[in-house]
């Protein structure tokens, strides 16, 4: 019991059988404190009436309260916590109490793999989550009004400086082109002024390749500098100041106001200084204040959120305001999906080639029994060596204890046989003897990337990897765990590597975000790489493996699925089969644990795959799946082991090299995570065209996908999240951040599609095209205004160049079919002679 006067301190845990009980103390408590005394006992009472119906758990042999009751108990918690805090104490302060009277429930009587999950996070409900609030529609208003001023002055003037134009093409990308984070519009101005770097792009429209600068996050990494990378689709209205910037460029009669030419690189300053001095004659007489360049950035989104045939919701919105981290490809990986082709050859590999193993053998019936107690192990070193770490040693001095503590890591180095224990055991040691550092501190490293690093590098032959192999490896840890800064799980990962490259000799790898500058990959396959790949897969790997790792790079190509998840599959994770819905369930075995909840998910196959893909992998697992479904899907033929970590890169880069590939590119199975969810997102929200060209989905791929995935209602923020479910993660930034590659490029095309009509004077003024000339290009319009969407071929061929007839086709828009697959699906004899059944 608590005393009336007892004072609760920080150490307010004593084991007990059911849970903790508070200690006593002596002076008053405060009011915050009272607080905290008053949860806790909260905690305790509902726990206890909920523990006490509780199952033994065959793990760990005490009692253990089921998932479904967990959630009830969350929920009783949570709506009881505000009556609770008062005087001071915060809601943040309750639901971090919550946690950890969870933490010690899972540190005293619970393993890694029985863990309570934690209370889901309390997140302070928001007064409008689509940051449309009254100051938004204040403003935007104002800037409506600045507006009609503009075309107002656009009607009546057909005479403009250079600084002018560059003026009217800075206002047209933020109110028409959604340009509204301050970095790109810097960028993308100074990319679209040079002619030269205007490309050519599907459907008569124009992309520019935007990069700029940025410390803390990007894509491209040179001489200690961070770039940022983005594909931008202009729209119709900046194309009409585009063609009067060429005018301005090219007559002879405009030399002498070539004074005022722009030389220099624009900045941030001088941005905003040419968008003042471009305002201010007209709004000045009319005693409108002028706007800021901040000002216009922030609002514009009121003019170009409501465009005719706009659809860009606001997940979009925000990340085009600059809201949200995302990067697209750099020039040279953008011109590889678009432009490469790959050509097969001939070349026979034989499983050495890509599997280079050596198969462990194992008696079918007691795999699960020892690949459980493997895992076991893992969780018992990081348990152990922080025991260790922590070790009391009576009677003795710090000096002494550390002496001692040495010892016992040296025992449990030497003790231990497989490679991955060691090199974390030894570490440990390493950061142990060196005596700068605390034990606490070295616990924490170890909490922070341990485990992780145990259950990725399990049974690897890691003294003969590349560094390749140890790249990937890091990026899927680090894409595993559920943390949101992930620069402190990188840097221990990255102090540890550099012990295993002295001690071990492990090639030198740079682990991704080990600094605040977070730099991330950005991969994109195109549909002609994938079937490129296949059809090398199909030439030169022999028919008994050639079936499994066709569907191997399927799932991984349509799922974006970890390689960890895939290589872990059993034909007990696919459930549909008998109703032709096929799924794969992601949940722990003991070759796969999964960490958090989030992670465990229904993956369906059936509204993923293409058809011919779908048929494929129902014939492939109705054909190998027998009596026993814990086994494994992707192994080789003479083994029911699944396949190791690297089998999938080294296959990936094998077949590439073939293809004829570009030898400056490194491929990385990870990759294909990348790729799904680019795509999937395009599915999503993307303008069909855009999914069409960029991707070998057609329109009943699109709705197939969009109802399999959101049901009868395809459309709503709840398509981002769905997709963050699909790929394991718990918000969808976690995707737009490090694995969407399209988003800037879908909601700049979505705004180059909108309905614009401008009246024809103020076409005539700012292009020069007369109606003699829209006549001849096969306008006909109606009324005073020009269509800007019916002339985009007019406005295509003006702004890039006057030989342009037509737009480029592209590699990546041949029709694409499924002759590869089609061909293994067809052939029975082949599929079934990998079993011995044909």
């Amino acid at each position: 019991m608590i005393h009336s006067n007892g004072r609760i301190t920080d150490k307010f845990f004593i084991k007990s059988s059911t849970g903790y009980q508070l200690i006593d103390a002596e002076n008053e408590l405060t009011p915050s404190e009272l607080s905290k005394r008053s949860l806790l006992l909260m905690f305790q009472k509902n726990w206890d009436i909920v523990f006490a119906d509780a199952q033994i758990c065959s793990i760990t042999k005490g009692q253990r309260i089921t998932n479904a009751a967990l959630e009830a108990l969350y929920s009783q918690m949570t709506s009881n916590i505000p009556s609770y805090c008062y005087q001071g104490y915060s809601l943040a302060h309750a639901y971090t109490l919550l946690n950890e009277f969870i933490t010690y429930q899972n540190n005293n009587f619970q393993t890694q793999t029985t863990a309570y999950p934690m209370p889901p996070k309390a997140v302070r409900a928001k007064i409008n989550t689509l940051s449309v609030d009254f100051d938004w529609i204040k403003n935007g208003k104002q800037v409506s009004n600045i507006l009609k001023v503009v075309h107002r002055h656009w009607q009546d003037t057909d005479c403009y400086t250079e600084t002018q134009i560059i003026g009217w093409l800075i206002f047209s990308a933020m109110v028409y082109g959604g340009i509204n984070d301050k970095k790109t519009l810097v960028s993308y101005i100074n990319t679209i002024i040079e002619l030269k770097e205007r490309q050519s792009f599907i459907n008569y429209n124009i992309i520019s390749h935007v990069r700029y600068k940025n410390n803390k996050y990007g894509n491209e990494y040179t001489a200690d500098n961070l770039y940022c990378s983005q594909q931008i689709v202009t729209d119709t209205v900046t194309m009409c100041w585009l063609i009067r910037l060429n005018d301005c460029h090219s007559k002879a009669e405009m030399v002498s106001t070539l004074n005022d030419r722009i030389s220099e690189t624009l900045t941030e300053t001088s941005i905003g200084n040419i968008l003042r001095s471009t305002l201010t004659p007209l709004l000045l007489k009319l005693s409108i204040k002028i706007p800021t360049l901040a000002f216009m950035l922030s609002n514009s989104s009121y003019i170009w959120e409501m465009l005719p045939e706009v659809n860009v919701d606001q997940a979009l919105v925000t990340i085009i305001k600059g809201k949200q981290d995302t990067v697209g490809l750099t020039k040279n990986s953008f011109e590889r999906l678009l432009n490469q082709q790959y050509q097969t050859t001939e070349i026979f590999y034989s499983n050495k080639d890509f599997l280079d193993l050596e198969i462990i053998a194992a008696n079918d019936d007691d795999e699960r029994g020892s690949s459980r107690r493997q895992a076991d192990d893992e969780l018992d070193l990081i348990k152990a060596l922080k025991q260790r770490l922590h070790k009391n040693y009576k009677h003795q001095n710090k000096s002494k204890s550390q002496s001692n503590i040495i010892d016992d890591l040296l025992k449990m180095s030497n003790d231990s046989s497989k490679l991955n224990y060691k090199i974390l055991i030894r570490w440990v040691l390493s950061l142990v003897e060196k005596r700068g550092i605390n034990n606490e501190s070295i616990s924490k490293y170890i909490t922070a990337m341990g485990y992780e690093w145990l259950k990725f590098t399990k049974d690897q032959p890691l003294e003969s990897w590349t560094t390749d192999y140890f790249e990937e490896l890091y990026d899927e840890i680090l894409d595993d765990m559920a943390v949101k800064d992930l620069s402190y799980p990188a840097k221990q990962l990255q102090k540890m590597h550099r012990f295993a490259e002295v001690e071990y000799g492990f090639p030198k790898v740079k682990v991704p975000l080990t600094s605040s500058q977070r730099k991330v990959r950005s991969e994109w396959f195109s549909p002609q790489l994938f079937s490129s790949l296949l059809a090398q897969l199909r030439t030169g790997i022999d028919v008994m493996e050639a079936d499994m790792l066709t569907v191997l790079l399927i799932v991984a190509y349509r799922t974006g699925m970890r390689k960890k998840e895939i290589l872990g599959l059993k034909y007990a994770d696919i459930e549909g089969m008998q109703q032709g819905k096929p799924s794969v369930i992601i949940r722990p075995n003991h070759y796969r644990l999964i960490k958090t909840d989030h992670s465990i998910r229904v993956v369906p196959l059936f509204a993923l795959l293409k058809p011919s893909e779908l048929a494929l992998f129902t014939k492939f697992i109705s054909v190998n799946k027998t009596k026993n479904d814990q086994r494994f899907i992707f192994t080789i033929s003479s083994s029911h082991l699944p396949l190791a970590d690297h089998v999938p890169i080294k296959l990936l880069n094998l077949l590439y090299e073939d293809l004829g590939g570009s030898d400056d590119v490194r491929m990385m199975f990870h990759g294909f995570r990348h790729t799904a969810m680019t795509n999937l997102a395009l599915v999503m929200q993307g303008h069909p065209d855009l999914v069409m060209s960029l991707t070998d989905y057609n329109k009943e791929d699109i709705e197939r996908i969009k109802t399999g995935m959101l049901g009868e209602y395809t459309w709503g923020q709840e398509l981002w999240y769905s997709c963050a479910h699909l790929f394991g993660h718990l918000a969808p930034d976690r995707g737009f951040e490090h694995y969407n590659h399209s988003a800037w490029l879908m909601a700049s095309y979505s705004l180059s599609q909108a309905k614009i009509q401008l009246l024809y004077a103020i076409f005539k003024n700012i292009t020069g095209i007369d109606k003699k000339q829209l006549k001849e290009n096969g306008y006909i319009g109606d009324g005073d205004s020009i269509d800007l969407q019916k002339i985009r071929k007019l406005l295509y061929r003006q702004v890039l160049d006057k030989d342009y007839r037509s737009p480029k086709k592209f590699t990546i828009q041949d029709d694409h079919n499924n002759a590869v697959i089609a061909n293994a699906q067809d052939n029975n004899k082949m599929l079934l002679k990998r079993y011995g059944l044909g």
